[in-house]
């Protein structure tokens, strides 16, 4: 390991090349981030896989991964513009920490619950830790203002991957996306279909949401692997291409807004979904090779984190991320106050620690004591100054006040991987932060340590 020492004026320079210095958070695009977890970066992570110089199987492996993070509630939506307003209320993100180190200087801080140890419930709501986190510093005392202290109960559902996690489940949803071939597990995985590159794929995952996933190579204008004959046995194995011959093709236009959404509202149809159940929005990026369409889950009118995500081109559907695990009531679950909510952010059996909210309001800005602020000028890096005998020692506290409370539900990943829409409460400070907590009452809690 290289234990060198970094050099001042490198890192000098780092920070004069920053494009971001001296900007500040756009609270609205970070807000509508937050409330479509699940829209469009599995697709980009498609378009980006295809164009990877790897081996065919790999390229099956990372469909699966990508609807994993799909399935997890992973994944941020950049400059979404829907195409029909809003209707549902927005998802709720409850956000937890990895399963050891420093959550935030490592920056897991937004990691999807797939990949987190049991709800801890907090997101991104930081309590008493010790550690700085890019000039911002995670000791925050959370106080109320005009809120309730009145309890009460909300509805929770499971999603039952059990009963479709099966190779004849993989087989109709391959039947139902035109994907020849007899169901196989590959990679920890349901699939079905060309596993050379030669010709779609769909997925199957072991995970708490039965996450499909399917890609066609012929319908990607940037799908650039070729197979090559093998031996005289028949044979055949996978050849790489250059990155010189590999251009875009032009596939001609892709399905756009309606068009596009009426297309993936079939599909959800054709894979036994229930198309009513979902909020659909085609995203517009300026490309017409592309067309992105989300569809929403939507629960007692609230979006639940979970989507489905397609892309089209076009040859027709290129690609589709989702959950097939059907939601299950498991009834009313008693919920604490929000006066009682606020004390949970203080509470470190419901969270990690960080230095700031996992969201901004509309319009809100960015708190000093939330993270680092670049200024416009670098400053040159100096010493810091030596502490003078008898001076008090910085201890920085951040001082909050929540104004106001929506309880709702929120995805949440259990310790043996199971997941469930548990009751959630998303609460809003003063000047806009925004903190997700556990809304079930301690009587319905198992604190059971794993293992």
């Amino acid at each position: 390991m290289d234990t060198t020492a970094p050099d001042p004026d490198e890192i000098a320079r780092l920070a004069q090349a920053d494009p971001a210095a001296g900007l500040h958070p756009d609270a609205a695009a970070l807000r509508a981030a937050v409330d479509a977890r699940t829209t469009a970066v599995p697709d980009q992570l498609a378009v980006a896989r295809s164009r990877r110089w790897t081996s065919w199987p790999a390229r099956v492996a990372g469909i699966a991964a990508a609807a994993l993070v799909v399935g997890g509630g992973g994944g941020y939506a950049i400059g979404a513009a829907g195409s029909q307003p809003e209707l549902a209320a927005a998802a709720i993100t409850l956000t937890t920490g990895p399963s050891g180190g420093d959550a935030a200087s490592s920056g897991a801080a937004g990691a999807p619950e797939s990949l987190a140890v049991p709800d801890a419930g907090v997101g991104g709501a930081a309590r008493t830790a010790d550690m700085s986190f890019w000039g911002g510093w995670g000791r925050t005392v959370f106080t109320s203002s005009g809120l309730s202290d009145e309890g009460g109960s909300h509805a929770a559902w499971a999603l039952d991957a059990a009963s479709v996690f099966s190779d004849a489940t993989i087989a109709a949803a391959a039947a139902a996306l035109g994907v020849a071939g007899s169901p196989e597990m590959t990679y920890g995985s349901w699939s079905v279909g060309a596993t050379d590159g030669t010709g779609p794929v769909v997925t199957l995952s072991a995970d708490g949401t039965a996450s499909l996933g399917y890609y066609d190579p012929t319908t990607d204008p940037w799908s650039c692997t070729t197979v090559t004959e093998g031996g005289a046995d028949g044979t055949t194995e996978e050849g790489l291409v250059a990155p010189e011959p590999c251009v875009q093709r032009d596939l001609g236009p892709a399905p756009q807004g309606e068009d596009a959404s009426a297309r993936l509202r079939a599909l959800l149809g054709s894979l036994g979904q229930d198309a009513a159940s979902f909020e659909l929005v085609a995203e517009d990026y300026g490309d017409i090779a592309y067309a992105y369409v989300t569809a929403y889950q939507v629960i007692d009118g609230q979006r639940t984190g979970l989507a489905w995500s397609a892309s089209f081109t076009g040859a027709g559907l290129q690609s589709l991320y989702g959950s097939l695990a059907p939601a299950v009531a498991l009834g009313e679950y008693a919920v604490i106050s929000p006066v009682e909510a606020v004390e949970r952010l203080g509470d470190p059996r419901f969270g990690f620690g960080w230095g700031g909210p996992i969201a901004y309001a509309d319009g809100a800005a960015a708190r000093e004591g939330d993270m680092a602020v670049p200024s416009e000028e670098p400053a040159v890096p100096t010493v810091p100054p030596t502490a003078a005998a008898g001076s008090s020692l910085s201890w920085p506290v951040t001082e909050v006040t929540i104004v106001s409370a929506r309880l709702g539900v929120a995805l949440h990943t259990q310790a043996d991987g199971a997941a469930v829409l548990a009751p959630t409460y998303e609460l809003t400070s003063a000047d806009g932060g925004i903190w997700t907590v556990l809304a079930v009452a301690d009587s319905a809690l198992d604190f059971s340590a794993v293992g």
